[in-house]
């Protein structure tokens, strides 16, 4: 199904596509769900948390951190 899609979306850009044959890109793919593992966090103030968390290679710790703070909802009950 998504490399039906990428085809679709590649094939009516011929620049595009010249472009990525000429500079030889390879194909690849992310996952899109992960699971970090290990994780644990450490409160050192009101304000200030130590999170850590291991993920496999490729992955983008930034995008989990951003997920982690992303919520709605009173979450203040956390911290105790």
């Amino acid at each position: 199904f998504f490399a039906e899609n990428e085809q679709a979306a590649v094939a009516a850009e011929t620049e595009l596509q010249a472009l990525l044959v000429r500079e030889k890109v390879e194909a690849a793919r992310r996952a899109m769900l992960l699971y970090p593992q290990q994780l644990s966090w450490n409160w050192w103030d009101d304000v200030t948390v130590e999170i850590r968390f291991w993920l496999p290679a490729g992955s983008f710790a930034t995008s989990v951190v951003r997920e982690l703070i992303n919520t709605t909802g009173d979450y203040a009950h956390i911290a105790e």
